[in-house]
């Protein structure tokens, strides 16, 4: 497949009061690549030629899906030659999936099989047993087709990185939690990273909050809701700016040493990103500052610049806030599990063994697992590596022991 770098550019409202500001701007600062803003830049949201990367938006040509897996574009049939030998292996798992799991569908459509009695009236256990799926044995196979094409679409877009890759996902993803509201198959764990890389952060946070919150609790209510939901529909609470909030003290009666790892490590880069996006914009002003526009401004056009860019005292001690926030999580996280953040700086060691089939809690086949969905997350977070960096040193030994027997 052509790797190829994105040339991202910084578009942004100015406000209407410092028009000069705006235009300096674009001239000085944000025609070079773009700042960072707290989200993953490398998200493709146009639909493109999955080889040559042609956009949709171009009227002389058509983009057409890939008919097996309909997860990739081309824009002619030279260009999905080219990429067949790339795409192959994805798209015939996907296709053999698909099917795979429209048969077990159809099989729970029209059922009586969980229903011990001579007068059952077949039922469509989508629709009356909604949240209860995987404690109805007859579903358990549909539940584990579902969820190996669940896996192999996340591995695609893994690798595209498409919107709506991704999204496809995650709709798997969400229909697996919503048919089953235990989750047997421990899909929830990897959805706030499928988030993470939609830049849905407030969101992200909110399921993870969701799940740490006391589930016997709410069990009744939650029932309710996956009785009465559908397809498609996002059934965890919603709140915008929740992303900047403390976990901790969201759920007071939580145990830390017992959060899953994975949510600590998503909840530890949701915060990073509000960080580094903080700072960049915080050394956007600085460049600006420095230039031959930002020289000219009084010190009270200045002012208002950086309040408008930066924030005023209240958003810094916000910033310093999450900071802090992050120092917890990743103290929590290096008790859990102390071979966690270690490797998402020296990967090699962990990395270069088999993956494993099964964990325990603390140990490094854990840390291996969500080594898999966190560490492009982690990377691509500015500062994010130098932090740990400052912590364990730009490569750490850690336990790397993994019982393959477990």
């Amino acid at each position: 497949n052509v790797h190829y770098k994105r040339n991202y550019r910084h578009t942004m409202d100015s406000p209407n009061s410092f028009p000069s500001f705006s235009e300096a701007l674009e001239k000085e600062i944000l025609d070079k690549e773009k700042p960072y803003d707290g989200k993953d830049p490398n998200l493709e949201s146009e639909i493109k030629c999955a080889w040559c990367r042609e956009s949709a938006a171009n009227n002389a040509i058509t983009l057409s899906r890939c008919v097996r897996c309909k997860l990739v574009w081309y824009c002619s049939k030279e260009c999905q030659k080219e990429d067949f030998d790339g795409h192959k292996g994805y798209c015939k798992k996907i296709g053999k999936l698909e099917a795979s799991t429209q048969r077990e569908s159809a099989a729970l459509c029209s059922t009586t099989d969980h229903i011990f009695s001579a007068h059952a009236v077949p039922q469509n256990l989508f629709e009356t047993a909604a949240g209860d799926f995987w404690g109805i044995i007859v579903t358990r196979d549909y539940m584990r087709a579902r969820m190996a094409l669940a896996d192999e679409v996340y591995h695609l877009a893994y690798e595209i990185e498409t919107k709506e890759s991704w999204e496809c996902a995650l709709n798997h993803s969400l229909e697996l939690l919503r048919l089953c509201i235990s989750d047997n198959l421990g899909i929830r764990y990897r959805l706030p990273f499928i988030l993470l890389y939609l830049n849905r952060d407030d969101d992200a946070f909110s399921f993870i909050k969701y799940w740490m919150d006391d589930f016997d609790d709410h069990y009744d209510e939650r029932r309710k809701i996956h009785k009465n939901s559908r397809e498609g529909e996002w059934i965890y609470p919603r709140q915008d700016g929740c992303r900047y909030l403390d976990i901790f003290k969201e759920c007071p009666t939580v145990t830390p040493k017992y959060v899953d790892l994975w949510f600590l490590v998503a909840l530890c880069i949701i915060k990073m990103r509000i960080v580094a996006a903080n700072k960049a914009a915080q050394d956007s002003l600085k460049l600006f500052s420095k230039s031959p526009t930002g020289k000219s401004f009084n010190d009270d056009v200045t002012t208002a610049i950086s309040e408008f860019t930066v924030g005023d005292q209240k958003e810094r001690s916000m910033v310093e806030n999450q900071r802090r926030q992050v120092e917890r999580l990743m103290d929590q996280i290096h008790v859990n599990n102390p071979s966690m953040l270690p490797s998402i700086i020296n990967p090699m060691p962990l990395k270069s063994k088999p993956l494993p089939q099964g964990y325990s809690r603390g140990k490094p086949a854990e840390a291996y697992l969500v080594l898999n969905d966190c560490n492009r997350c982690f990377v691509r977070t500015p500062g994010a590596t130098a932090w740990l960096e400052k912590r364990f040193g730009k490569r750490p030994k850690y336990d790397v022991s993994i019982d393959y027997y477990h």
